[in-house]
């Protein structure tokens, strides 16, 4: 899995961006995650499906890796 930078999807048009994560266990030993996302853009910019998906991607390399490092450091959140 590659670096991910994420100063790179706050450019000039957004403000900010709010992740809210839920992380619930399912019946097989994982867990499910559920993301919702708000972004707040300077002015009247509006996003494409598109950039809306690619952004989703991004975030979801984020989480891949937050959750290969707990699965590597189990001590890290026992």
């Amino acid at each position: 899995m590659g670096v991910v930078n994420f100063g790179d999807m706050l450019r000039d048009n957004l403000k900010s961006i709010v992740y809210e994560v839920k992380l619930e266990p399912d019946n097989y030993g994982g867990c499910i995650c559920k993301v919702w996302s708000e972004y707040e853009t300077e002015g009247d910019v509006m996003y494409k499906d598109e950039d809306i998906e690619a952004g989703k991607d991004r975030a979801l390399e984020m989480y891949k890796g937050i959750e290969a490092y707990l699965l590597a450091n189990p001590q890290a959140y026992a």
